[in-house]
């Protein structure tokens, strides 16, 4: 069966510039979303916490499950292409109502992970500036989100161009230490990692709800589906790079960094800057610094990644009549949907800064509204891996290698699901985390149940 790109005349009428990106700009949109910078700076620590010296082999784990989800993935993105994204390939392989869930399930996700990351950027600004400015969350957390919006409401090359830029020279400086850490502790060899001691199954599990932070928005390439050239191809390629390439710089840099602070008296997850500590205590603090800058760059390069990938989303959703038709408008000379961009980033906004002066730390905050955002994209990822087989039996061409990788995908999505509720049961592999973490999943399941409730209940073209 011969596949072949969205015609342009249907990429035209889409109100996006259509043939505009290329793979490159197409693989920063999934690299900067994921922003890989973020784990060694931040998100390592966080599944280190639970995960201890198994913290590497967490990150194995999740690598794999984020290629079995790949694979699902690209069972559709090879196939069609549209902003849509996720939420149009579930309701071809599971209906329109599961396609809604998706759609919502998706928005969620990249509204709370841009969260996450604004708190992240306040954190990083803080950490730099607050010896002479004081701490000022808020500041940052408004000022990440308003520059990103107005990035992502200009042409759409700009946005992924500036993403790919920003996220290498964050990655170049974090590599350079890794090799300086090796170096000054003069081995790679750590027994307590090898060993994989006082590691437990329930501390893995719930390790892989932030190391699948580490990855969400992998697939946020799909939502190009209009503006890629050749889509078919660059966006089923532009996922799956993104995602191994990712996946080995996190095993690699978790167990460089865990080697690392077992020669330091504090411990890894109580640190606000985890590579800075490490850059001076192996006598380059200025390499730190630079570090640390580099990672608020990233954290407000993914910021921009996700409202242009939500943006996209609720374009597609308001063409759908899932949401209002207004949300659907696009920038008469930048072919943008700046609309959907300046409703998301308010949101953003207004969430994060509620947040801060409520007192909550952005440290709490990443972890907050990371973890919400993680179950969205869990969520997502198993509608998706449930969808792929049977959109392939309706065409033909089921094999059982798609029976399998969605059936560990699904199995694999489940265990953090597993490990985030936890089983009240003496001796539980799985024990109930502590509050906000044991009230978040519910939290989200019920937003997501109005929201969709909410869109399901309304009249088709309102």
């Amino acid at each position: 069966m011969t596949r072949t790109s969205t015609p342009p005349q249907q990429a035209t009428e889409s109100g996006l510039r259509p043939d505009c990106l290329p793979f490159s700009d197409v693989f920063a949109q999934s690299i900067a979303t994921i922003a890989p910078t973020v784990g060694p700076a931040l998100t390592i620590a966080l599944v280190h916490e639970s995960a201890g010296a198994g913290t590497w082999l967490t990150y194995v784990i999740a690598t794999a499950a984020m290629l079995l989800v790949a694979a699902s993935i690209n069972v559709f993105a090879s196939r069609s292409a549209s902003p849509g994204a996720l939420s149009d390939v579930v309701a071809q392989g599971l209906g329109p109502r599961a396609g809604v869930v998706a759609a919502w399930a998706l928005c969620l996700a990249y509204l709370f992970t841009a969260m996450a990351v604004a708190c992240g950027f306040a954190n990083f600004m803080d950490v730099l500036l607050a010896p002479v400015t004081g701490p000022l969350p808020v500041f940052w957390e408004l000022a990440c989100v308003g520059i990103a919006c107005v990035c992502a409401c200009r042409d759409v090359r700009l946005s992924t161009g500036l993403m790919l830029a920003l996220e290498i020279g964050s990655l170049t400086a974090i590599v350079a230490l890794a090799v300086i850490v090796v170096l000054t502790r003069g081995t790679l060899v750590d027994p307590a990692q090898l060993e994989l001691r006082d590691v437990t199954p329930g501390g893995v599990m719930f390790g892989l709800v932030l190391a699948t932070l580490s990855f969400v928005g992998f697939e946020s390439a799909t939502t190009l589906g209009h503006e890629a050239r050749d889509p078919l191809r660059t966006i089923p390629r532009a996922v799956t790079t993104s995602t191994l390439f990712s996946g080995v710089f996190y095993v690699i840099m978790s167990y460089v960094e865990v080697l690392g602070f077992s020669f330091l008296p504090r411990a890894m997850h109580a640190s606000p800057a985890p590579l800075d500590e490490l850059a001076a205590a192996a006598g380059v603090g200025i390499l730190g610094a630079a570090i640390s800058v580099g990672a608020a760059v990233s954290m407000f390069a993914c910021t921009l990644a996700c409202i242009n990938a939500v943006s996209r989303i609720i374009y597609a959703m308001a063409r759908q009549a899932i949401v209002h038709e207004s949300y659907g408008r696009t920038h008469d000379r930048a072919a943008t949907p700046h609309v959907a961009a300046m409703v998301a980033s308010v949101v953003i906004a207004l969430a994060t800064t509620a947040v801060s002066l409520t007192g909550v730390t952005p440290l709490d905050g990443f972890a907050t509204f990371g973890s919400l955002g993680t179950y969205g994209f869990l969520i997502v990822y198993v509608l998706v891996s449930v969808a792929a087989p049977r959109y392939l039996a309706r065409r033909g061409e089921l094999k059982a290698w798609n029976v399998l990788c969605s059936a560990l995908a699904v199995a694999m999505m489940a265990m953090p699901f597993a490990a985030t509720v936890g089983l009240p049961l003496p001796g539980s592999p799985f024990p109930v985390p502590a509050y906000p973490y044991d009230v978040l999943p519910y939290a989200f399941v019920l937003l997501l149940a109005a929201a969709s409730a909410w869109s399901l209940a309304r009249p088709r073209g309102w």
